[in-house]
C-alpha cells in the first residue's frame, strides 16, 4: 500500500472514531477482545466490573421455576434435580472425565 493511500485510510479512521461516542467505541472493543479468534490469538478479555455478574440470578431461578413449573410429573423430575445437585462432585467428574464418553454406549430403549 503507498504511503499516501496509508496515511489517507488513517486520517479516514480517526475521523469516523471521532464521530463514535466514547462509550460505545469502548463496548466494542470489549466485545472484539471476547471473540474466539482474538482469544485464539492470546488477546486477554476484558475483565467485568467487579460488582457485575455475568447473569441475573432471580431472573435464572425464574426461569428454572417456570420450567420445573411446566412440568407434569408431579415434582418428580425437580426432585431428581435437586438430588443431583446436592451430588456436586459427581456431576461435575461425569462433564470432566475424558474417557467417559468412549467407554459408554449410548443408552438403548425409550427416551426419557
Amino acid at each position: 500500500m503507498p504511503a499516501d493511500a496509508k496515511t489517507t485510510l488513517l486520517r479516514q479512521i480517526r475521523d469516523l472514531r471521532a464521530g463514535i461516542d466514547p462509550a460505545v467505541l469502548k463496548r466494542a472493543e470489549e466485545a472484539a477482545r471476547n471473540t474466539p479468534v482474538a482469544r485464539a490469538a492470546g488477546v486477554k478479555p476484558a475483565a467485568p466490573p467487579p460488582d457485575m455478574e455475568p447473569y441475573d440470578k432471580q431472573a435464572a431461578r425464574d426461569a428454572v421455576m417456570q420450567f420445573l413449573h411446566a412440568r407434569n410429573d408431579r415434582g418428580q423430575f425437580a426432585q431428581r434435580l435437586m438430588d443431583m445437585m446436592k451430588k456436586g462432585d459427581q456431576a461435575a467428574q461425569a462433564y470432566t472425565s475424558a474417557d467417559r464418553s468412549a467407554q459408554q454406549s449410548p443408552p438403548k430403549g425409550k427416551r426419557v
